[in-house]
This record gives C-alpha cells, structure tokens and sequence, in this order.
C-alpha cells in the first residue's frame, strides 16, 4: 500500500523556527563582516564555517595600497573560503593578521589603509578568492592534472561567491534569511498561480521529471525570462529544488542537505537516476557540492560512482550514502554523524574522500 505523506507544512515550520529562533548575525551579510580569531573558525568538508554558516576569511588592513586595491582588486590580499595550506600555515605560525568573516553574496569587502594623502581611509573592494582553497576543493576541476594554466586562471577570474555558496549549501546547518528583494516583483495571486502551475503540470519536474506529488515543499515555479510578474503559461516552468537553483541568475538559491537527499532518494526510487550510472549522471544528479570529488574521480579514470545508494545495515536499517561504489563497498556521506553500513564495506565523510582521491 502506497502512503503519501505531505511534508510541506513540517519544513514551512522548520524554515520559520531558523529564522525566528536562532539569534542570526546579520553583521556578517555586510561587506564589512565581523572581526574574528582563527581559532573560532569551524570546518565544515574543509569549507569555512562560523556558527553553522558558510563564510568568507579576509584582511581588511590593505595599509597604503588601499586605493590601488579598491581599484584592481586582484593587487589585494587574497580572500579564503576553505581551511587551505595557506590559512594553516598561518595558524600554526601564530602570525597577528585581523581577520574578518563575512558572508555577503554580492562579493565585496570592506578594507581600509591610508589613502593617497596618507591620511586612514577604508572602502569596498573586490578581492580575490584565495588558489590554495579552491585547489583543496577541486573547484570546477581546478585541480585536475590535466586542466591547463589558462583554464585555471579562467576558474579563478571567473569565480562567483554567490554561486560558490549555493554549490555548497547543503553542506551548512544555516543559511541567511531570504531577503526582501527576493520577494518583490511577484503579483499579488502569485499564489494561486504557482499552486495552479505545479497541479497542472502533475506535480513533476518539467527538467529531470521527477513527480513531487508528496513533497510538494521541493516543488518550484519558475519565470523563465526572469521577469517575476510575467505569468503567462508560456514563461513558466515548474522546476524541482535542484533544477531551480540551476537556472540562470538563481545561484542565490540555497538548498539544504535533507532536502537535497530526499530528492535524489526519489528521483533514484523512481528510476531517473539509474542504477549503472555514468558519469554525466553522477554530475548531473549528484549533490553539487560532491563536484571536486567527482571531477577527481572522472579524471584519474576511477569508475563512475551510484548516485543516492541505499545500503541495509546489519540490523536492517535502510542507509542512503550520496555516492558508492557498490563493487568495492565504498561510499561516500555528507551527513555529520557517520552512517553504520554492512559489514565489508568502507564509508567516508566528504573530506576523507576527497583526501583519499587526492592521494590516488
């Protein structure tokens, strides 16, 4: 017997008490951020995390080349998103820098110095990401023996804090609250069309085709132009939670990891993530931040992992890993504590796999 469980208004209530209860630190949204000691930094797969959140590690102290780094932010000292070589040596040494986190998706900083008259100053400049971190996390492939200098200056020029933190947000236990921008434009019976959209279009995914029937809270509707009160039937797409977030100029969607693992877990039950995959499955469906791995993987010629597997354990527990290698019985979790998987097989938080790939 088939039991659909609706689960839309458990997540509304689990949204609304992140936001309502947790005394969120909106300093960190400024360019500004807040100043914080090494030590307090979390980390979260190797990212920098502080109080649960995604952040950004940065000097503010540009001294007397401050105008010439608002200017060309790539003369500045570099920002770090990942607990890199660069950022340990500097703990382990005990230098003195004051660092700043800050969280602010539109990629801006607030340094300050002494300006061409030599007098204090201080402004906004866009510096840029820190190599050695996106080296760690084989962002986009960076690190790939066989991508060239040019590539990886392309990865750096081109790098998007915005959709960084998107890529990664499943990874993190909070995200800031919606901002009010992104509820503007919509019209007042917005509501009723989007209810109206996802009901006509049978609660599936028009991109991957997954039917959401019974987890309507990862059901989407989605201008396709971009233009929010634009609602004939033509400009909208009904988007699953994954395919949304890929849409062009909607890298500031954030999905979280349950979420993310409730979708794979039907999408697979539903045979859109087959069960020998390849790997543009693997990429395609994967959770985007399992990207560094995977690219590791399809690089050094590893087989193409199964995306979403479910192992029983020893006492008959149901255990989903976010890829396996069933052949070899290794696998690979996000979730914090790790899985108890059957006796013979080997499982890893992302971290040690990514060391792991590294190392092969």
């Amino acid at each position: 017997m088939k039991i659909d469980v609706n689960l839309d208004a458990l997540w509304a209530c689990v949204n609304r008490m992140e936001t309502e209860n947790l005394a969120f630190d909106h300093s960190l949204d400024s360019p500004k951020g807040k100043q914080i000691a090494l030590d307090d930094l979390e980390s979260c797969q190797q990212l920098i995390c502080l109080s649960g959140r995604q952040v950004s590690l940065f000097i503010p102290d540009h001294g007397p080349r401050m105008g010439e780094v608002i200017a060309r932010g790539e003369m500045g000292k570099r920002f770090h998103v990942a607990h890199c070589r660069t950022l340990e040596e500097i703990k382990r040494n005990g230098r003195s820098e004051r660092y700043h986190a800050n969280a602010n998706l539109d990629g801006e900083f607030e340094i300050h110095g002494d300006n061409a008259l030599g007098r204090p100053d201080q402004g906004i400049a866009r510096l840029t990401v820190c190599t050695d971190c996106l080296d760690l996390l084989n962002y986009r492939g960076v690190a790939n023996a066989n991508v060239s200098a040019a590539k990886r200056n392309e990865i750096v020029e081109n790098f998007n804090i915005r959709e960084f933190f998107s890529t990664y947000s499943s990874l993190f236990e909070y995200h800031a609250p919606t901002s009010d921008d992104e509820a503007k434009g919509y019209t007042p019976d917005w509501s009723d069309i989007s209810r109206a959209a996802r009901k006509e279009a049978g609660h599936m995914c028009q991109s991957c085709h997954v039917n959401l029937s019974s987890y309507g809270f990862l059901l989407h509707v989605h201008h396709r132009n971009g233009v929010r009160h634009d609602n004939a039937e033509a400009n909208l797409a009904v988007l699953c939670a994954d395919c949304y977030r890929r849409q062009p100029k909607h890298d500031h969607r954030h999905i979280r990891h349950m979420q993310m693992r409730t979708l794979n877990r039907v999408r697979r039950r539903q045979g859109i993530i087959p069960q020998a995959s390849s790997w543009n499955d693997a990429l395609k469906y994967a959770d985007p931040a399992l990207g560094g791995l995977l690219e590791h993987g399809r690089s050094k010629d590893f087989d193409a992992p199964e995306v979403a597997y479910e192992i029983i354990n020893n006492e008959g527990h149901v255990t989903a890993l976010e890829l396996a290698w069933p052949k070899s019985k290794y696998g690979v979790y996000i979730d914090r504590d790790k899985p108890e998987a059957p006796a013979g097989w080997e499982v890893y938080p992302l971290e040690k796999a990514m060391h792991y790939f590294r190392q092969r």
